[in-house]
Parts: structure tokens; sequence; C-alpha cells
């Protein structure tokens, strides 16, 4: 971990130096844990924050020269993402939800014994009749499933914002398994 070593001059808070506490302090010994709050404060320490809040979908964190900004040291600044940086997210976006299309209905497969949604569809042209039915209720559902992720994904191109994983899932349909 980075640490920034501070002085006060001419009462302005400055960074004198920059470096793991090995290197600012070669004749002290630190606990794994690293060195406790008030010795820290005692000698004008503090830890370099190389993260701080920001929105992953619109912006990234960018290196910077450390600053010091309250009680922080910090050596990145939030930075809009780029149009080609937006493209790339909401693609992302879009391939986590088509992802979570084939999770969901190769585990409605599973649960009636078949390998993927891609085996239970296979028994489409089974001459037994109740194989052929349990294809055309996954085929079904595939088909279902699929235009509401579609939906989703035109309403994602238009600006609409994007629902959890865990809620889109909750909209897609089930298998109508036969009886």
């Amino acid at each position: 971990m980075l640490f920034a070593q501070l002085a006060s001059i001419q009462g302005n808070l400055l960074i004198v130096q920059l470096g793991e506490l090995t290197n600012l302090f070669p004749n002290m010994s630190f606990p794994n844990s690293g060195p406790e709050e008030t010795w820290l404060s005692e000698n004008s320490v503090k830890p370099v924050l190389d993260t701080i809040p920001y929105d992953a979908k619109t912006q990234k964190l960018v290196p910077v020269a450390p600053y010091i900004s309250g009680d922080n040291v910090i050596s990145v600044q939030v930075s809009p993402l780029t149009k080609d940086e937006l493209e790339e997210v909401k693609a992302q976006e879009i391939l986590t939800f088509a992802k979570a299309v084939q999770i969901h209905l190769d585990s409605m497969a599973k649960e009636r014994d078949f390998f993927s949604i891609e085996d239970a569809i296979s028994y489409a042209l089974s001459s037994d009749s109740f194989w052929a039915a349990e294809a055309r209720a996954a085929v079904n559902a595939r088909d279902a499933a699929w235009k509401v992720y579609y939906t989703l994904v035109d309403g994602l191109r238009d600006g609409v914002e994007a629902p959890s994983v865990e809620d889109f899932i909750e909209w897609l349909p089930k298998v109508d398994w036969p009886a």
C-alpha cells in the first residue's frame, strides 16, 4: 500500500514523499495489520487512496498525481467514459442479460433432467408423445424468454435504465411442463 508523508509549509499541507512504509521509514518495522492511526497522525503519514466512489456505468477512475482532499490523499480522479467506452459498457450489460436468459432456461431444463434447454428442445420430433410435449413446452418458454430479452435490449438502446439481473430473471417466463 502506498503512503504519503505530509509536511506543513507556511501553513499549507503538502505531500513531501510517497512510498511504501518500509521505504519511507526504513529503520522501522510495522505489524502486518499496518501502523496504528495514532502513529500515522504523529508522523504526518496518510494512506493514499486509489479508489473513490464513482458510477461505473458512466464514469471511470483515472490515475493522477496524488493530491490532498480533506483528510485523504487520493491518487485518482473521476472522469466521464468516452463514447466508445459507454458503448462497451452497454454491450457488456446486454451480454449479462443474455447470459441470464440462457442460465435461466438451462436451469429449468435441468430440473426435468435435461442437460440444457437445447437438450430438452431436441426431443421435439420424438416419437414419444410425452417427450415431444416436453420439448414443445421448452420451445415455448425459450421463445417467450428471448422475446422478453429483446424487449429489454430495445429499451436499453433507447436509454431505459436497466433493471437488476435478479429483477429481470423474475420477469422471465417459466416452462409450463406437461403433467
